[in-house]
């Protein structure tokens, strides 16, 4: 491995091209390589009004039932999704790679 930190996606999909329903459909964190797996993340909803679902602190890749009950509850709203506190763990070794943030 690299010294170079992995890119994460949320859905698997460059976060310029994800939609809600992607992300219902595949609620998870990625990296995309064959060694290193999402181990932990916080995420927060905030919409437009500025009422802030979160912080959820979440152990593994994949979003809970919370957190996607809130995402249904909103996605017809202005909402900016924050992932960050991430950590992935490449081959014994831990990485916290750059948030992300995506705009609704």
């Amino acid at each position: 491995m690299s010294n170079s930190i992995p890119q994460v996606k949320l859905a698997n999909v460059d976060s310029a091209h994800t939609t809600f329903a992607t992300i219902l459909t595949n609620p998870r964190l990625t990296t995309g390589l064959p060694n290193c797996k999402v181990t932990e993340f916080t995420i927060s909803f905030t919409i437009k009004d500025g009422k802030t679902f979160g912080p959820y602190p979440t152990h593994g890749n994949m979003l809970t039932d919370e957190q996607k009950i809130v995402l249904k509850n909103i996605r017809n709203e202005h909402v900016r999704i924050l992932v960050e506190r991430i950590n992935i763990r490449c081959d014994e070794q831990d990485f916290q790679p750059k948030n992300i943030v995506l705009d609704f």
